[in-house]
């Protein structure tokens, strides 16, 4: 039991470290691997797309819960977001603050239904292609890391999205 409670704690010592490195990222670095993992997402979730979704409404439906997943949006979230936001989905598809806001807001009513759908998601993908599924890890990471810190909500969130 010990040796159980140590690997565990080593564990959260390499999630907490994992989490200190993408706190720690310039925001140019954030912009430049999210796109990279846009261009390479998007085009594998419009293949497995279904209920009428495409890959970058799935790839958006991720990022905005990545975002609520603390249950907030500063506009400094917003703006350090918006242009990768620009990049992957284009001016037009691109959301508002105020409708992020309001999409936030109502995820905070449906938080954990929304959260276990998007890790039920995020798992059924695993399944076929662990490197998506790390690809959304990395996603998730960065876009809670956003403004400088990964709050415990948003770490509980990653830690079952990795699970």
């Amino acid at each position: 039991m010990a040796e159980e409670n140590k690997k565990k704690t080593e564990q959260e010592k390499e999630f907490d470290e994992l989490c200190k490195k993408y706190e720690k990222l310039e925001p140019m670095t954030t912009r430049i691997i999210l796109s990279s993992k846009a261009s390479t997402l998007i085009p594998a979730l419009n293949k497995i797309a279904d209920d009428g979704l495409s890959g970058v409404e799935l790839f958006r439906d991720f990022i905005l819960i990545a975002i609520a997943a603390d249950n907030r949006l500063s506009a400094g979230e917003y703006e350090a977001l918006l242009p990768a936001m620009r990049a992957f989905f284009g001016e037009e598809e691109v959301p508002s603050y105020e409708d992020c806001k309001k999409r936030v807001s109502s995820l905070k009513k449906e938080e954990e239904e929304a959260k276990e759908a998007m890790n039920d998601f995020v798992d059924s993908i695993g399944k076929f292609s662990p490197a998506m599924k790390e690809d959304l890890i990395v996603v998730a990471l960065l876009i809670c890391s956003i403004d400088g810190k990964i709050s415990p909500k948003e770490k509980a969130w990653i830690q079952k999205l990795m699970a």
